[in-house]
């Protein structure tokens, strides 16, 4: 899996990522989003990520590989 890169060179084109809010050690938030180019903010499935510059997401990486099809694993 990748590690964490800056938010500033997140995709922004549709693509489905992970970002993440990184506080104080131990305190952080981590959600599945894309960039929304009409709203020019992060959104996930539910949520628009607010555009408050003070509340915005530190990092990304891109989602993990999915698990192979049930009907294959041994």
């Amino acid at each position: 899996m990748s590690e964490w890169q800056l938010i500033e060179t997140a995709p922004r084109d549709g693509t489905t990522i992970l970002i993440g809010w990184f506080y104080l050690p131990g305190q952080y938030s981590i959600h599945t989003a894309m960039w929304h180019q009409t709203e020019k903010a992060w959104c996930g499935v539910h949520t628009l990520f607010t555009r408050d510059p003070g509340n915005q997401p530190t990092h990304w990486m891109p989602l993990p590989s999915p698990p192979p099809p049930i009907d294959s694993i041994d």
